[in-house]
């Protein structure tokens, strides 16, 4: 609930087997709007049997791409012209802190005001998946694409991050943790999980 009365809801499922849903609704006593879903036709097909149409697009890329190609072109002019972003550092954190205190009234059940999040509590320690760091784009070799992304995060300040796409990170056990140590980061993403139960390997680490 904000300020003003009104309650925002939000439903979060890890996957959806029928494509990428991602929708938006406010309603209120003079109206409504709807973002609905984005689908690769808009034919809606009614007989006898039922009323069916296509399903949402299938990821994220195919969703926001001209999203994407248009958040590129703004940087790019941004850095070229000394243009103002039209994104700034500020709405970045202002998500992260909706999380924030989303994960804390949840874990204390009770209301969180987005003023009680502090500056240090929205410092983000852990990297992204290395697959975004266009590692993958790369002309070197693997092994040198691995040193170097792992390089740039320590260097960016970071003191973790996702393993990423399998075979990615090193999958020798011993090598992966002298990969860890040498950079002395204490933490490594969770996602790890995922891969261990999927791919089945030995490795403790």
């Amino acid at each position: 609930m904000v300020c003003n009365g009104a309650i925002g809801t939000i439903d979060n499922c890890r996957e959806a087997a029928y494509g990428y849903d991602q929708r938006a609704e406010v309603f209120g006593s003079k109206g409504m709007a709807q973002a609905e879903n984005n689908t690769p036709s808009r034919h809606i097909l009614s007989t006898q049997g039922g009323v069916s149409s296509a399903k949402p697009l299938y990821f994220f890329l195919e969703r926001y791409m001209e999203a994407y190609i248009a958040e590129m072109k703004a940087f790019a002019e941004a850095v070229t012209t000394g243009a103002d972003s039209p994104v700034t550092g500020e709405d970045g954190r202002a998500a992260v802190v909706i999380g924030l205190a989303a994960m804390k009234s949840f874990q204390e059940g009770r209301t969180v005001r987005i003023a009680e999040i502090g500056q240090e509590e929205t410092m983000i320690k852990i990297a992204n998946a290395p697959c975004s760091w266009e590692s993958w784009n790369s002309n070197l070799p693997v092994k040198l694409r691995v040193f170097r992304v792992l390089d740039e995060m320590q260097a960016t300040g970071y003191c973790g991050t996702e393993l990423g796409d399998w075979g990615f990170m090193p999958t020798d056990c011993s090598m992966l943790k002298q990969e860890i140590r040498r950079r002395t980061w204490i933490c490594w993403g969770r996602s790890c999980q995922w891969i261990f139960l999927t791919r089945q390997p030995t490795c403790p680490a």
